[in-house]
């Protein structure tokens, strides 16, 4: 093994520098290449450039020569029209030349060439064009225009100045094939191309194939590449579909973007010659390396699988620190009882000794040593195999604590006790304990042998719940005897409400004394409901609507043919709402056996009939009806009762609607003077609560 080792080693020696210097020379010669290529292409790029440069400069100076004619200094546009068509004829790159108005950039002269129509004459300049020629005192050249049926062309603008003022413009159409032979100029490789682009990416000239492909727009990849600035030097796929290397340069008097390509093979394939020469040489290298790498990588496993046990062993010890540290500071402890299948002397299973392998500090801090107790054995502990942590719990509550760990709590969630620990000095506190059974725990009798729990100080929570509790009934018991005295009071006014009636000779006078008897029953009623009930914040308002319901009835007990039916939903309301609501419904069914049946002879054609009273649960909140089917409501109800109605519902925010009674036919809309009774309907908001 340390002899293979050995080869290795010198093999590797020998082989990786030829390998490494191999590749090298290779990469350094075939990156020689690419340097050389790429100088050519942008030397060839400039190149272009300068050509293009120089046949604009030529057209530009043909124009400002015009430009200074004399004939526009008087503004004679025939002896202008003559001398540019002299110089028309002899620039044969011309399509056609215009006069323009600075000011607006309209055409006032148009001179096709070969002496055709003007409207064979390629378009004029945009007026943005002038405008900027004119602005900036400089020629502006445009970008390539090409109309249905006509030659391709550039416009170039030039500005007339005449003291210091541009008055006239010139423009002339360039034939974009003066373009092409002027790219031609340059020598390149045969297999080489070059293009110029406009502003827009158009095709203006091209070395090659000229005519094929002026006016189309460059494509996607290429266009990319100019508008990201990247490298000077990139791949892009050219117009006839093949990827060629590509550079480009921009001309900074015209915005124009002269393209140099070369086939992709002249750059690619020294590459690849180098990715293959340098691939050859890594694999030598890592065959070579492999071997001793699997050594090195073994020896290097095993001694992480060290390291990470020692870290494991590091972390286990921190945990169990900073868990030493919380549970020393929790009011409380932390415990872990076990219970063995077997006793100390090999008892039966199921009679084992209960242990507590884990009993955190805090249990000493607050009960003042009874950690070391419930841990050792010592004289009055439980007897060998008891529980000792349940020796430190009242005897009243050591049930309860048994009942946690009960052969039935198997399965079980977490189980929860409230207890007292007997302290040292005979004192005891109050405790909350929660336990459950340990994962994987498992014991005899279906009982789990291990459990984890908590044990937390309560006594100061304890003893604020029983204060509230007393102030809870203390308060109960004041409220109940306020309610009874205010029942006894108001049942004191309804007696001498009644004695003063039965003085009391004039008729009306004595049955409104009898109304306001009756208005008061009904408080005192609820009242009493709600001192019998001994509930305070609810009253059940079914049993109160029948009450003064019957007690209505029984007031007119001589209408035997007035039947009564009262139905209710089991719902309860607020007391400040139950009082305004009974003396609603007991004026609403009072109403009704006073008015809605009138006795026979009084020419309402009927004597007798139905007050239905109902109750019942709505989204809004509850709905109150009462209806009858007797001769109708007729007029606007201006009585002192309905006033009264109508305050007591704004009081509980409460609505009320009158319509047709339960006697009604179909079809029947009229509130009065029918057959048919009439309905009003409470509708009352919450909060209701059911039963």
């Amino acid at each position: 093994m340390r002899r293979r080792l050995q080869l290795l080693l010198r093999a590797t020696a020998v082989m990786l520098p030829l390998v490494v210097f191999s590749s090298g020379m290779v990469v350094l010669f075939d990156r020689q290449q690419s340097q050389s290529v790429e100088h050519l292409l942008a030397h060839a790029a400039t190149a272009l450039e300068n050509a293009l440069d120089r046949e604009l400069v030529a057209n530009i100076s043909g124009l400002e020569s015009l430009a200074t004619s004399i004939h526009l200094d008087d503004n004679d546009l025939v002896g202008f029209a003559v001398a540019a068509r002299r110089l028309l004829e002899s620039e044969r790159a011309w399509l056609s030349l215009r006069l323009l108005r600075a000011a607006d950039g309209t055409s006032l002269l148009t001179l096709p060439a070969g002496g055709g129509a003007i409207a064979t004459a390629p378009p004029a300049p945009t007026r943005e064009q002038v405008l900027e020629a004119v602005g900036t005192g400089r020629a502006v050249v445009g970008e390539l225009r090409l109309a249905p049926g006509d030659e391709a062309s550039v416009t170039i603008v030039v500005p007339v100045i005449r003291n210091g003022a541009a008055v006239y413009a010139l423009s002339v159409a360039l034939r974009a094939a003066a373009l092409g032979e002027a790219m031609r100029g340059p020598r390149m490789p045969e297999d080489w191309f070059g293009s110029v682009l406009d502003r827009r990416y158009v095709v203006l000239a091209r070395t090659r194939r000229h005519e094929e492909f002026v006016g189309k727009p460059a494509t996607e990849s290429l266009r990319r590449e100019i508008e990201n600035g990247g490298d000077a030097f990139f791949f892009a796929r050219n117009q006839e579909g093949r990827e060629v290397y590509t550079a480009f340069v921009t001309s900074p008097s015209t915005g124009w973007t002269v393209v140099v390509g070369a086939p992709g093979e002249t750059v690619s394939g020294p590459r690849d010659r180098s990715l293959m020469a340098i691939l050859g040489g890594g694999a030598l290298a890592l065959a070579a390396t492999l071997w001793l790498g699997a050594l090195l990588v073994g020896n290097s496993n095993r001694r992480h699988a060290m390291e990470r046990k020692l870290l494991e062993l590091e972390g286990e010890r921190l945990a169990e620190r900073r868990l030493a540290e919380v549970t020393a500071n929790l009011p409380g402890v932390i415990f872990r009882r076990v219970r063995e299948e077997d006793g100390p002397d090999g008892g039966p299973a199921g009679e084992g000794r209960v242990a507590y392998p884990y009993l955190s500090a805090g249990l000493s801090g607050l009960l003042d040593g009874l950690a070391e107790r419930a841990s050792d054995d010592k004289p009055g502990d439980p007897a060998p195999g008891g529980d000792k942590l349940e020796a430190l719990i009242h005897p009243e509550d050591r049930a309860g604590w048994r009942e946690i760990f009960a052969a039935e709590a198997t399965g079980a969630g977490p189980r929860h006790l409230e207890a007292r620990l007997v302290l040292a000095d005979g004192s005891t506190r109050w405790v909350r304990i929660m336990a459950r059974p340990a994962a994987g725990g498992g014991g005899a009798a279906q009982t789990p042998a291990t459990w984890d729990g908590v044990m937390l100080d309560v006594t100061d929570l304890k003893e604020t719940q029983n204060q509230l509790t007393t102030s809870l009934a203390e308060s109960r018991a004041l409220l109940q005897e306020v309610h009874h005295r205010v029942k006894n009071n108001l049942q004191v006014v309804w007696s001498l409400i009644q004695l003063e009636t039965m003085q009391i000779e004039d008729d009306q006078a004595r049955e409104r004394m009898e109304i306001i008897g009756q208005r008061i029953g009904v408080m005192g009623r609820i009242h009493e409901q709600v001192y019998a009930a001994k509930e305070f914040s609810r009253v059940d308002f079914g049993p109160q609507l029948r009450g003064l319901s019957e007690a209505q009835a029984a007031k007119h007990r001589d209408r035997t043919d007035i039947a009564l039916e009262v139905s209710s939903d089991p719902l309860s309301c607020q007391l400040d709402t139950a009082i305004p609501l009974g003396l609603i419904a007991n004026e609403l069914v009072s109403n009704a056996y006073k008015h809605a049946f009138p006795a026979s002879g009084s020419g309402s054609g009927r004597s007798g009939g139905t007050v239905r009273v109902g109750l019942r649960a709505d989204p809004t909140g509850a709905l109150l009806s009462v209806s009858d089917d007797g001769v109708g409501m007729s007029g606007q109800g201006q009585g002192l009762g309905l006033r009264l109605v109508k305050g007591l519902l704004g009081q509980i925010g409460a609505t009320m609607a009158v319509g047709p009674g339960h006697g009604a036919e179909p079809g029947q809309a009229d509130p009065g003077g029918g057959n048919r009774g009439t309905r009003v309907t409470i509708t009352i908001p919450g909060p209701w609560y059911t039963q």
